[in-house]
């Protein structure tokens, strides 16, 4: 659509029901009857009307627009949709043109509604006579057209506006013209228009370009003398003049005097394409809206003595919002408050959007707009002529727009209708009643109930159904309708009988005249339950000090309340508590416990004396107004004891290297405890362990020395090695005591001798190394490593070690040979890794050892690092 030059913007004043209370907010939803449209190829649309043209009190909707045909859409009773009149279309009979304009009124005398309706050139103006069923003729009843005359001759340019200009109470119009000329027609008792002889009139304007036309008409007394004058919106279509509001003052003959000189001048040289007859006073004077697409405003004009003028109150220009292109206005009654709204078409925003008089020149938003118009077979919906009409029979306005583009074919071409509903809402979305005792009642929790749009919201019910009687709702304070913008409070209180649950139900509302009902979901609470799956933890003997031996058991805290259960810090506490702990406290008191789970504690036993140990389990808060007594815990400590005999052992004399009749002693260890012994074993240690050995152990590891009188025996053998000489150790008896700390420790001594027999044959090494003068950074130095045996008794094993400096080198493993024989000579290879990080220049110097038992052989040598 070409906003610039757009010409036709039709303008509708609508009755409304009067109501006492204002509404807060508007709701529209699309019609499910609609969107209404014609088939292509006559589906553009040029301008549709509102009226009730088949006399059932709903106001239906006329379109005209591409090729033959009036379309006339009905709508039915019950507001849910439109079906086209019977016949329709109508005005067939006459050639095929465009019709550019549709206007209804009474304009026969016989109170059904009939059409004007504006053709192509030439400009004719066609008058169909209803016949208050909905139907029309084919042909039309009368026609006339507008004089063109002058050098300029001037056409019509907009559609016509409609009001008693002559006080003969038939309706007259007056046709916008180019060249800023208008043109005036007396109405007639038959249907028949008169152009008045001073048509086309001209009104003077700053620049008197033939370009200027005028694009839109509204009729209204703007100086409060009775008599109906009209103002005009221009447009220049060479960009010379700006556009303008101008007016023409009436005298109640029919004619029209202009007064010349603009009454409000856009600074934008875009189009003003819609202006509306409103009153933001409700005095004697009438004002006017004017829709600026290009400044994204609504800018408003009030009447006085002398005419239209600025308006001077803040919100006398009401913002629409950036880029948003309010590019029509109605005056409609959206509401029952009897205060004129305006119905605002955003063109750019593809939405409706409304503005409340504050009754003091002021305008304001109204909550909940815009509202968004659904696209039409997938294609966006841009706004255009927005129209007001009671559709559904509720004595509210409804809204229609349409949308239609001759260039672009990507655009939606249709009617959307949108519904003015009530609006039932429902604060807060559900109730959700605190812990309430069992055989008590909560306060009682509110639901308001308010009518968010501004038709009539009728209430059919109000009711809790299926909830057992454990809600009770109080309504008595809601009428059985609400103006919009009605509220009233709803109470409820919850009863929860005597069994610990978390009941659920529905506030439910119904209503009449089509309203969905509303809910609002109501969950009641008994309070918090704790419930422990035991009472008494019975830990039995636990040894006194042995960590190992610590009882452990479980407490399963249960929530069968019917609000979740939270506990504080759990506390052991009794005569005993020091010898219980608890393991994973935060596993019931990180968060709440939903009612129906559960957590699980772990409690330990750990006893610091013998005899009977008690306590108890219990927390420090818990929102359980009525808490279980606390879990009982008991247990007994039982001291380990026991000796070891004899306390130390001397072994006497024993040969070196005997191999029979060594000297041995068997160590008794006695339970003589309440409890048993925990035994892990026994060792020898000290200074010269390797001259005796445990030869006989039969404790047992896998459970204790029974208590009171278990024993069991370890056998130590004296083997002494080497030279002649005193031994020392120490047999290490590794048990568990309640009363000593530490493993048993028993003094072990022996003396060692030799004998006349000669001495053994041992071997004797020779090393010798072959490796290269020099090595490289990050290579491998390869040791060639020469062992040769000279003694006279085999060396077994062999083992050949190389080392070299740990920041120069990695050395290789030691080599392991099972025998080297006397006499015989090896050669083995040993690979020692040079560091990348070697200092360069530096002496690598390796060590090669071979050994075998006492026999010892080292050779050095060293290489240079490159």
């Amino acid at each position: 659509m070409n906003l610039k030059h757009l010409g036709l913007i039709a303008v509708v004043a609508i009755a409304a029901f009067a109501a006492p209370q204002a509404a807060s907010a508007y709701y529209f939803e699309p019609s499910p009857g609609g969107p209404l449209t014609v088939d292509a190829p006559n589906d553009l649309v040029t301008d549709f009307a509102t009226a009730d043209v088949d006399g059932n009190g709903n106001e239906d909707i006329i379109r005209v627009g591409s090729g033959k045909g009036i379309h006339v859409f009905l709508a039915d009773n019950d507001g849910q949709g439109f079906t086209p009149a019977a016949g329709s279309p109508f005005g067939t009979g006459t050639p095929g043109t465009t019709r550019f304009s549709v206007t209804t009124g009474d304009f026969g005398g016989d109170s059904a509604i009939d059409l004007l309706v504006g053709t192509g050139n030439p400009h004719t103006y066609e008058t169909y006579l209803g016949a208050d069923d909905g139907t029309f003729p084919t042909n039309p009843d009368f026609t006339f057209s507008v004089p063109s005359v002058g050098p300029d001759f001037a056409a019509p340019s907009g559609p016509p506006a409609v009001g008693d200009l002559n006080e003969d109470s038939r309706p007259d119009l007056v046709v916008p013209m180019t060249a800023h000329k208008f043109a005036v027609a007396l109405g007639s008792a038959t249907g028949q228009f008169t152009v008045t002889p001073e048509s086309p009139v001209n009104v003077p304007t700053t620049n008197n370009l033939a370009g200027e036309s005028f694009t839109a008409a509204s009729v209204g007394d703007w100086n409060g003398n009775g008599h109906e004058d009209v103002a005009f919106s221009s447009s220049d279509s060479a960009d010379q003049a700006p556009p303008a509001i101008f007016t023409a003052i009436g005298n109640g003959t029919g004619v029209l005097i202009p007064t010349g000189s603009p009454v409000y001048t856009q600074a934008v040289f875009q189009d003003m394409p819609s202006i509306a007859t409103i009153d933001l006073h409700t005095n004697v004077w009438d004002d006017l809206a004017v829709a600026s697409p290009f400044t994204d405003q609504v800018v408003t004009l009030i009447g006085s003595p002398t005419g239209l003028v600025a308006n001077p109150a803040p919100n006398g220009t009401m913002e629409t919002g950036q880029n948003t292109r309010p590019i029509s206005v109605v005056n409609a009654k959206l509401s029952g408050d009897g205060v004129a709204d305006l119905g605002i078409s955003l063109y750019a925003d593809h939405s409706l959007t409304f503005a409340e008089s504050r009754g003091d020149g002021n305008l304001d938003l109204v909550p909940g707009s815009p509202f968004d118009l659904p696209p039409i077979g997938g294609k966006e919906f841009r706004p255009e002529i927005v129209m007001g009409g009671d559709f559904d029979g509720d004595d509210i306005s409804d809204l229609a727009a349409y949308s239609s583009d001759p260039g672009d074919s990507g655009i939606a071409r249709g009617i959307d209708v949108m519904i003015n509903r009530p609006l039932p809402v429902m604060t807060p979305a559900s109730l959700n009643f605190p812990a309430t005792p069992l055989g008590g009642e909560s306060d009682p929790l509110t639901v308001k109930l308010e009518n968010g749009g501004s038709p009539n919201l009728y209430i059919n019910s109000i009711s809790i159904p299926n909830n057992d009687g454990k809600f009770e709702l109080d309504s008595s304070a809601c009428p059985s309708f609400f103006y919009g913008g009605g509220r009233c409070n709803i109470k409820v209180v919850f009863k929860p009988g005597l069994e610990y649950d978390t009941p659920s139900a529905n506030l439910v509302i119904t209503f009449t005249g089509g309203v969905e009902p509303v809910s609002v979901p109501l969950t009641g609470h008994t309070p918090a339950r704790m419930e422990p799956d035991v009472d008494t933890i019975d830990f039995d003997e636990t040894i006194v000090g042995y960590e190992p031996d610590t009882g452990v058991d479980y407490v399963q805290i249960n929530s069968t309340g019917g609000d979740a259960l939270e506990l504080g810090n759990p506390l052991i506490t009794g005569p005993d508590a020091s010898d219980f702990s608890i393991e994973n406290a935060a596993n019931c008191t990180a968060a709440p416990i939903p009612s129906g789970s559960s957590c699980t504690l772990t409690v330990t036993f750990a006893p610091s004396s013998s005899g009977f140990r008690e306590g108890y389990l219990d927390f420090e808060s818990a929102n359980d107004p009525d808490p279980p007594a606390p879990v009982a815990l008991e247990g007994y400590g039982r001291k380990a004891e026991y000796t070891v005999s004899p306390a130390s052992h001397d072994f006497g004399e024993a040969k070196v290297d005997e191999v029979t009749s060594r000297p041995t002693q068997t160590f008794t260890v006695d339970s003589n405890g309440a409890a048993g012994v925990p035994f892990t074993g026994a060792s020898v240690t000290g200074a010269n362990a390797d001259a005796f050995e445990i030869t006989l152990n039969n404790c047992p590891t896998q459970e204790p020395i029974p208590a009171h009188d278990g024993s069991c025996s370890i056998t130590v053998e004296f083997n002494p090695t080497g030279d002649a000489g005193t031994r020392s150790a120490n047999l290490v008896v590794d048990a568990f005591s309640s009363v000593a700390s530490g493993p048993a420790t028993i003094p072990l001594t022996g003396t060692a001798t030799t004998d006349p027999i000669p001495p053994v044959g041992k071997p004797k090494l020779v090393v010798n190394l072959k490796f290269a003068a020099k090595v490289k950074r990050g290579k491998t130095l390869v040791v060639n490593a020469v062992v040769k045996n000279t003694g006279d008794a085999a060396a077994r094993p062999l083992i050949i070690k190389a080392t070299a400096p740990a920041k120069m080198a990695k050395a290789p493993k030691p080599i392991k040979v099972s025998t080297l024989a006397p006499g015989k000579s090896i050669t083995r290879k040993l690979k020692i890794k040079v560091k990348r990080n070697a200092p360069r220049g530096r002496k690598l110097t390796v060590k090669v050892t071979a050994s075998s038992g006492k026999v010892k052989r080292t050779a050095v040598r060293a290489t240079r690092v490159d």
